[in-house]
């Protein structure tokens, strides 16, 4: 599913400082990233080649990817959603599954 951001930009920051490091379990990975005030939630894309998938909507800064094929990279990216609109993307991270 793929998700259009709003073109109102409300916020004057995009999501920041993500991470993407190995899950506890095969075929996780964790996402971290710095919180954006006013944000509400957060919309999280993954994207195994070249088009982009929304995993899911969040309220905090942390996520844990699931269901990963091992050996497989895959690039995350996130936008904050609130009040009125929406931030634009962060910079994609890459990370490969085990």
């Amino acid at each position: 599913m793929e998700n259009k951001l709003s073109k109102k930009n409300k916020f004057s920051e995009t999501v920041s400082k993500i991470t993407a490091e190995a899950g506890g379990l095969d075929g996780e990975i964790d996402l971290r990233w710095k919180p954006v005030r006013g944000a509400e939630r957060y919309i999280i894309q993954s994207s195994a080649g070249k088009k982009w998938r929304e995993i899911d909507i969040v309220t905090k800064s942390v996520y844990t990817v699931t269901g990963l094929k091992s050996g497989r990279e895959y690039s995350f990216r996130v936008a904050a959603v609130g009040l009125g609109g929406s931030s634009g993307w962060s910079e994609s991270v890459m990370k490969k599954s085990t």
